[in-house]
C-alpha cells in the first residue's frame, strides 16, 4: 500500500487529543467573533464628540468604530445636487481621531450614498492628511473622494496606509493632497519615502488595492501620486496630473522622482489602467521603481497606458531601477522637458539602469516619446527583453555643450544601450520586434545607439526588423533591416468594443496590408495573443500588432511568470548555519483571469541538501510535495488570481563546490498560456568554501529573475535561516 507524500503547510494541531474533543475544544476556546455596527453619518460638521446615530458626523462615527470590536460601516448620505461633503476643522495631532487627520484602528468599511457621484471629504481646514490607517485595520472605502490633506516631512497626504493595515478603494479619488518637504527641520532624517505619496503612501507591511478610482492633482517631493513601499494593486483606474517636486535645488532634487507611482522597493502589480500627465522633477514622470534595501520588489504592468508625462531628467514614461515586466501595454508621447540650463536626461519612453534593473516588454509599444539626449524612446544599461515590441517614431536629439555626462551624447532615436562601466555591461534580447524611425524621429540620429562597441550587447534571436543597420539585426535569422518603409499606421490606434466592453485601451500601431512585418515572425516564439489580445494567426506577425486578427481572447488565456533567485551567492558549501536560500515567484500577469490548477515545478541542484519550504505571509500560498529523491519539488496553487502571485522560500545546504544550477517551471493545468516563453527560470550559484556571510538578494544571473522580497516574508526567510543555524549548533 503507497503512503501519500506529506504536505508543506502549517497547521495548527493539538498533540495527544482525539479529533473530536479537540474540535470541542476549539469551539469553546474560540472567542465569539464581534459584531459590527452600522453608523449612518447624518451631520457634515467636524466634532469629536458628535451622538450617534442622532447627530452623527464622519469625526465621530470613526471614534465610535474604532472602539468597537469588529468590522464597522459608516455610510455618508446621498446630498441630492450639491454631494454632501464633510469638512475637516479640528486641527490637532493625534492617532485617535480626536483632531487632524481620521485615525482608523480597526476593521471599517466607509460607504459613500452619492447618487451618480461621490460624497466628499476635505481636509482643508486642518492643515493634515485626511485618513491614516494604523495596526492591522482592514479598511475600505466605496464612493468618496478625498481631498486636499497636507502633511509636512510625513508621507501620504491624501491615505497613509500605515504598519500592517490594508485599504480597498472603489470608485474612490484621491485629489488635490500635497505633501511638503521642509529641510530646515533637524530632527527628521530624511528618506524619500518620508516625504512621499502625495496621494496614497503605502508602508512595507501594508497592503492596498485600488480600483476603478481616480488619482488625480496630488503633489510630494517623491512620488506625487501613489509611493508602495509594500503591496500594491492598481486595476481600472486613472493616475494623472500628478507631481513629484522638491525644493532646494540639487540637494534635495534626489527625491523629484516618480510624477504617478514611486514603487519603493514593494510589490506593484497594475492592470487596465491609465498613467498619464504627470510630472517629475528628476526622474520618472509616470512610473519610478527602485529597490529598497533587502526588498527587491517585483512590478507587473498589464493592458495599460503611460502616455503624456514630464521629467526634467530620466525616463518621462517610467525609470526602472528594479525588475519589472510592462505586457501589452503602450508608453507613448512622454517628454523629457530639457530646462533652461540645458540639464536633459535620457530614455524618454523608459529609462531603464543600475545594477538590479531588470525590464521584459512583450506585446507592447513604445512610441512618439521624445526631448531625450539619448534613447528616445528606451535607454537600456542592463538587462532588458524586447518580445513581440513595436518602438517606433521616437526622438532623441544628443547634447553638443555643457553635456551632465558622456551618456548625454550618444544620441538614438528608438534605442541606446550605454555601458556604465569595465564590469556592468548592458544586454538586450530582441524578438520579433520593431524597431524602426518615424516622420517624428531625428533624421540625423540612427534608430539604435550606444557607448563604444555597444553592438556585442544586442542578441537578436531573429525575426525583428529595423529602419537601418545601427540596431545590430541578423539577417540571417530572420531579422529584416533598412526597412526605410515599413507601412505602419502613424496613428496609435485601440481596438474597438467586444460585446460593448473596451478590452484594450493602450494604442498599437497598426500594420498596413503591405508592411514586410506581416507574417515575418517566429511563430514558435510569438505569443498567442498580441497588444489587443487578439489572437495571432499561424504565421505571425513582426511586433504588437497582428494584421487582420478578429478574435478578442481576453478572458481565455492566462500569463504565468517565474521567477527564482538565490542568497547568498557566492555561498559556502557544507555550512549548516549559512543556507543557501531560493526565492520562488509566480505571477500572473493578466488582470481579468485567475490561473487554476496551477503546477510549479523546482529542479534543485543534485548536489543540494534540501531542509525545507517556507512560505511567504501574502498572496496565494501553495502547497508542495516532499522533493523526490531526483530533487525535483512539485508545488500547486488551486488559484493565482489575475495580477496575483505566490511565494516561497526553500532552504538547503549546497554539498560541492562549483556552480550550481536551481531552475523553475510553472504551467496551469486549466488554461492554455498566452506567453510561456516566461514559464521558466533559472539561477546559477557559485558554491566557494571562501564565500562570505551575504544575505542579499541580488537581481538574478539565470532568465529573467526579479522575485520581489517582502518584508514579512523577509522576517520568515531570516527565522527559517535561525531555525537552521540552531540546528546546526546543537548537532
Amino acid at each position: 500500500m503507497s503512503t501519500a507524500k506529506p504536505k508543506f503547510q502549517l497547521r495548527r494541531t493539538l498533540g495527544g487529543i482525539s479529533t473530536p474533543l479537540a474540535g470541542l475544544l476549539l469551539i469553546m476556546l474560540t472567542p465569539l467573533v464581534a459584531q459590527g455596527a452600522t453608523y449612518t453619518v447624518n451631520n457634515n460638521g467636524d466634532s469629536a464628540t458628535a451622538s450617534c446615530p442622532s447627530n452623527c458626523t464622519l469625526r465621530a462615527a470613526i471614534r465610535a468604530a474604532n472602539g468597537n470590536a469588529g468590522k464597522d460601516t459608516i455610510t455618508l448620505p446621498n446630498g441630492g445636487a450639491t454631494p454632501f461633503t464633510v469638512n475637516l476643522t479640528r486641527a490637532g495631532t493625534d492617532n485617535t481621531a480626536e483632531r487632524g487627520d481620521l485615525d482608523i484602528t480597526d476593521d471599517l468599511d466607509i460607504i459613500g450614498l452619492q447618487e451618480g457621484g461621490r460624497n466628499i471629504i476635505n481636509a482643508g481646514g486642518i492643515s493634515d492628511r485626511v485618513f491614516h490607517i494604523l495596526g492591522s485595520a482592514s479598511v475600505t472605502m466605496q464612493n468618496v473622494s478625498i481631498r486636499n490633506g497636507a502633511v509636512t516631512n510625513a508621507p501620504g497626504a491624501g491615505i497613509y496606509v500605515s504598519n500592517s493595515a490594508t485599504l480597498e478603494l472603489t470608485n474612490a479619488e484621491v485629489r488635490g493632497n500635497t505633501v511638503t518637504f521642509d529641510p530646515n527641520d533637524t530632527s527628521v532624517n530624511f528618506t524619500q519615502v518620508q516625504v512621499s505619496g502625495g496621494g496614497i503612501h503605502v508602508d512595507q507591511q501594508a497592503e492596498a488595492i485600488i480600483g476603478t478610482s481616480d488619482i488625480v492633482q496630488n503633489s510630494a517631493p517623491g512620488n506625487g501620486g501613489i509611493s508602495n513601499a509594500g503591496r500594491t494593486e492598481i486595476r481600472q483606474s486613472l493616475i494623472d496630473g500628478n507631481t513629484a517636486s522638491a525644493p532646494g535645488g540639487n540637494s534635495t532634487v534626489r527625491f523629484s522622482n516618480g510624477g504617478g507611482i514611486g514603487n519603493l522597493g514593494g510589490y506593484l502589480a497594475m492592470g487596465s489602467s491609465t498613467v498619464s500627465n504627470n510630472r517629475s522633477n528628476n526622474q520618472g514622470g509616470g512610473i519610478y521603481i527602485i529597490n529598497q534595501g533587502l526588498n527587491l520588489g517585483l512590478v507587473t504592468i498589464t493592458n495599460s497606458a503611460i502616455t503624456g508625462n514630464e521629467a526634467l531628467f530620466n525616463g518621462a514614461g517610467i525609470a526602472n531601477f528594479g525588475p519589472a515586466t510592462l505586457n501589452n501595454s503602450v508608453v507613448a508621447n512622454n517628454l523629457i522637458d530639457v530646462d533652461v540650463n540645458n540639464n536633459g536626461g535620457n530614455g524618454a519612453g523608459i529609462y531603464n539602469h543600475a545594477a538590479n534593473a531588470n525590464l521584459d516588454v512583450v506585446n507592447s509599444t513604445v512610441s512618439g516619446n521624445s526631448g531625450a539626449y539619448s534613447g528616445g524612446g528606451i535607454f537600456n544599461s542592463h538587462d532588458m527583453t524586447l518580445h513581440n515590441t513595436t518602438v517606433y517614431d521616437n526622438r532623441a536629439q544628443p547634447c553638443a555643450s555643457g553635456c551632465l555626462s558622456t551618456n548625454s551624447q550618444i544620441g538614438g532615436n528608438q534605442l541606446t544601450l550605454f555601458r556604465t562601466s569595465a564590469s556592468n555591461a548592458p544586454n538586450l534580447i530582441l524578438t520579433n520586434s520593431i524597431i524602426v524611425d518615424g516622420a517624428n524621429s531625428n533624421p540625423n540620429e540612427p534608430a539604435c545607439a550606444g557607448s563604444t562597441n555597444y553592438e556585442v550587447f544586442i542578441q537578436s534571436i531573429g525575426n525583428s526588423m529595423s529602419s537601418d543597420a545601427s540596431c545590430n539585426l541578423n539577417v540571417s535569422g530572420g531579422d529584416l533591416v533598412n526597412v526605410t518603409t515599413p507601412d505602419l499606421d502613424p496613428d496609435l490606434t485601440t481596438s474597438t468594443d467586444v460585446n460593448g466592453t473596451a478590452v484594450d485601451h493602450t494604442g498599437v500601431h497598426a500594420l498596413l496590408a503591405a508592411s514586410p512585418a506581416r507574417d515575418a515572425g517566429n511563430t514558435d516564439a510569438c505569443p498567442l495573443v498580441d497588444q489587443r489580445f487578439m489572437l495571432r494567426d499561424l504565421n505571425c506577425d513582426i511586433g504588437a500588432y497582428e494584421y487582420g486578427a478578429t478574435q478578442q481572447q481576453a478572458n481565455i488565456y492566462v500569463d504565468l511568470k517565474a521567477s527564482i533567485n538565490d542568497s547568498p551567492d557566492p555561498a559556502p558549501p557544507n555550512v549548516t548555519e549559512e543556507p543557501l536560500t531560493y526565492v520562488v515567484t509566480i505571477t500572473n500577469q493578466y488582470v481579468d483571469i485567475t490561473a487554476e490548477n496551477v503546477t510549479v515545478v523546482v529542479n534543485l541542484p543534485a548536489s543540494y541538501q534540501f531542509s525545507r519550504v517556507t512560505m511567504a505571509s501574502t498572496g496565494s500560498p501553495p502547497s508542495c510535495d516532499e522533493p523526490t529523491v531526483q530533487n525535483v519539488l512539485t508545488c500547486t496553487i488551486s488559484n493565482l488570481p489575475g495580477l496575483g502571485r505566490a511565494e516561497f522560500f526553500i532552504s538547503g545546504i549546497p554539498t560541492q563546490e562549483g556552480t550550481i544550477t536551481a531552475s523553475v517551471n510553472v504551467s496551469s493545468q486549466s488554461q492554455p498560456d498566452a506567453f510561456s516563453q516566461n514559464n521558466r527560470d533559472s539561477e546559477d550559484t557559485v558554491i566557494d568554501p571562501e564565500a562570505a556571510d551575504v544575505t542579499n538578494f541580488n537581481g538574478g544571473t539565470g532568465g529573467s529573475g526579479g522575485g520581489s522580497l517582502q518584508p514579512i516574508a523577509l522576517l520568515l526567510l531570516l527565522a527559517g535561516i535561525a531555525l537552521l543555524r540552531g540546528r546546526g549548533r546543537s548537532a
